[in-house]
């Protein structure tokens, strides 16, 4: 029987801010020594619109040419091509703007990533100088990897500052977490992903797979789901010179309502006027609720307009949205 490729597993990015969620800001890119292996275990890697695929080598339907076996890991790089959806997704607070996000697949299993799965991480090359200020006698520092391989160093003085070299070698490139304890006591820690290409560019995240987690008889996706942000929406009607009185309200229509758009401000509803409704809890009026951004409208948020015994809608007003400088809008009538 001929060899064949074979879809080992796939990488898939959604975002709640688009519609049906589908998102084309992100593109992957394989770290140097995930290059490495995939020519050594004859893999492929296809880029999708919204991810990437990884092909194996076969050499029977559910043999690979070369088993990668349970001890190796592919390393991905995430780009993030549209800057401005970082401000509207809803992910940890970063600590310094050095630090990227990070999650393998390890939390993945259900194929489904929420908020709390991302870590945190800072790039490093694969050789460089971690210092420490302290006035401890003295500090050792142990690194933890992956595969739960450990390296502990003691750390050489030089004067208040302590300094180690940490050198990859011919371990894994992946994310470290580097613990120091100062005479015997345990102090913070620090997590660091060691890798060539991260010195030279700067990622939006990294994503580990492990080996151990795939099965050559069954092609996984890995669905990477981001959540837009949520705010607290404003609408402001303009009553313009033409308008001749009536009861105008903005109401949550959809099937299961959660928003309940209630007037502030001044309430005189007469010509040249301004009404403010803003977005709060249906069931507790007195909470504000945030909408979550979202490229299109809400269909089912209407403007009602009442006169008459005359009731005239207007559905799919807008929501927040990343072009917007503020999170309310004007509506003229």
């Amino acid at each position: 029987m001929a060899s064949s490729y074979k879809r080992l597993f796939g990488i898939r990015f959604r975002h709640t801010y688009y519609e049906e969620s589908l998102t084309r800001d992100f593109s992957i890119i394989p770290l140097p020594q995930t290059q490495k292996l995939a020519r050594q275990y004859k893999l492929i890697f296809r880029p999708k619109e919204n991810g990437i695929d990884v092909l194996s080598l076969m050499r029977e339907p559910n043999v690979p040419f070369i088993d990668l076996g349970d001890q190796n890991k592919l390393g991905f790089a995430i780009m993030l091509k549209n800057t401005d959806l970082l401000n509207i997704t809803n992910l940890p607070v970063r600590q310094n703007n050095r630090q990227v996000y990070y999650m393998d697949n390890t939390v993945h299993k259900a194929h489904k990533v929420m908020k709390e799965h991302w870590s945190l991480v800072t790039p490093r090359p694969e050789s460089f100088k971690y210092v420490r200020q302290s006035e401890a006698n003295e500090i050792t520092l142990k690194a933890t990897g992956p595969f739960d391989s450990e390296h502990t160093v003691t750390m050489l003085r030089q004067g208040n500052e302590f300094q180690s070299l940490f050198e990859l070698g011919n371990r894994p490139e992946g994310k470290y977490v580097l613990e120091a304890t100062e005479d015997g006591e345990k102090k913070d820690s620090e997590a660091v992903y060691t890798s060539e290409l991260l010195w030279q560019t700067r990622p939006f995240g990294l994503i580990d797979i492990f080996t151990n987690e795939l099965d050559y008889s069954q092609s996984k996706t890995y669905q990477i789901r981001l959540s837009a942000k949520k705010s607290i929406w404003t609408y402001r009607v303009n009553l313009g010179k033409d308008y001749t009185g009536s009861n105008i309200s903005i109401k949550d229509e959809r099937e299961s309502p959660e928003v309940l758009f209630k007037q502030v401000g001044n309430t005189s509803q007469i010509k040249g006027k301004t009404l403010t409704f803003r977005s709060y809890r249906i069931n507790d009026p007195n909470k504000t609720l945030g909408i979550r951004f979202g490229q299109t409208p809400i269909k089912d948020f209407k403007l009602i307009i009442e006169k008459n015994g005359k009731k005239t809608e207007i559905g799919g007003l807008p929501n927040p949205a990343i072009n917007q400088s503020s999170t309310e809008m004007h509506i003229n009538i």
